[in-house]
């Protein structure tokens, strides 16, 4: 007997563009899922591998709403967390998106800056047996 299976895996791409915050979730909505989000250990461990690809900082879509951060996918709250001390901060004020840095730190910046970008993607494969 033959059967055909479908897996879902998430994964995520650094895409070496520069652009804003939205600009990078527009591109990323567009072309697979949306910017990279994290919800879970292993969510963790998939962007830190993506993020260890550059030197740098990377958006990841997480956003500060009107009093909480949230993550652009789904609207999901916040849950797992991994700022770099001190952050965030809003240091020059109207800093509203999230990056990651190469080391795996999280910061919070003008969503007009511009970096490269982590995003969602979900290859589907089949498996026969």
């Amino acid at each position: 007997c033959c059967c055909l299976i479908f897996a879902l895996l998430l994964i995520y791409i650094l895409i070496k563009q520069s652009m804003t915050w939205e600009n990078a979730q527009n591109y990323c909505r567009t072309h697979h899922i949306d910017l990279a989000t994290v919800q879970s250990d292993e969510d963790w461990t998939r962007l830190q591998e993506a993020a260890d690809t550059f030197s740098g900082f990377a958006w990841i879509g997480l956003y500060k709403d009107i009093n909480s951060w949230r993550w652009s996918y789904n609207e999901e709250s916040m849950v797992f967390k991994s700022w770099a001390s001190g952050q965030p901060d809003n240091y020059y004020g109207g800093e509203e998106c999230a990056a990651i840095y190469y080391n795996g730190g999280w910061q919070d910046f003008a969503c007009t800056s511009s970096y490269y970008f982590i995003e969602k993607s979900d290859p589907t494969f089949e498996l026969n047996y």
